[in-house]
């Protein structure tokens, strides 16, 4: 077993200046490379993990709601759906991988379409991650619906300081959603523009991270074997 801290960046609104949620994020040993460790895991181990780290979560009575992220190819199969329907529920589930979206088939989309729903029918709200503009053309043909859109770190850390460039890749990704959150905030200045921008939300380093140390975490063979019938 291998020992994580389950990181809480706070997920702010830009009209009340009010703590909104929290993404959940893992911290390894120091020992571990995390890039390699994420590497191993399989779709079905990764929504392991995050099951995990919501059931950790319970203990902590956390009133806001706590967005999680996943894959497109667990988002995508009636397996991996179910599975996280039988666990602890986040408030918000975020498609982490857009450009995934482009390599499904009409089959696979019609059924993360079908999924999606289910999520909301069961009380969460679906965001999704990293968005760039290259990639309006790919989900306005999906036909897909978002409850909120994060923009990309490095495209909002770009358009910092041009408030027109800003202003329209809100605009783009609030064709997809009905909220839009700048991520990569680490400034005043940065809540400054992303507010005048027409963000409704932000997140980044700007402000402190909630840290719970010393958790365990399954390690890739324990996630193996809880996970074999999920494929």
């Amino acid at each position: 077993m291998k020992r994580f801290t389950i990181r809480l960046q706070p997920i702010m609104s830009l009209t009340t200046r009010q703590l909104c949620g929290y993404e959940v994020l893992s911290e390894p040993p120091t020992e571990v490379n995390i890039a390699e460790w994420f590497e191993q895991c399989s779709s079905a181990q990764l929504l392991q993990l995050r099951t995990w780290q919501l059931r950790m979560l319970e203990s902590q009575k956390i009133t806001v709601k706590l967005f999680v992220n996943l894959t497109t190819a667990i988002l995508a199969s009636e397996e991996g759906t179910a599975a996280l329907l039988q666990g602890p529920l986040p408030g918000v589930v975020e498609l982490q991988d857009p450009m995934a979206i482009a390599r499904l088939d009409a089959t696979r989309l019609a059924l993360l379409d079908k999924n999606l729903r289910r999520l909301r029918h069961a009380g969460m709200e679906v965001w999704l991650d990293d968005y760039l503009s290259d990639y309006g053309s790919t989900l306005a043909d999906s036909g897909l619906e978002f409850d909120g859109v994060k923009l990309d770190c490095a495209a909002f850390q770009q358009y910092r300081n041009d408030s027109a460039g800003l202003a329209h890749l809100i605009a783009e990704a609030r064709r997809f959603g009905t909220f839009v959150l700048a991520e990569g905030v680490e400034s005043q200045g940065d809540v400054r523009a992303a507010s005048l921008a027409g963000a409704d939300l932000a997140q980044g380093f700007y402000w402190p991270e909630k840290k719970i140390h010393a958790v365990q975490a399954p390690s890739v063979q324990t996630l193996q074997r809880q996970m074999r019938n999920v494929t």
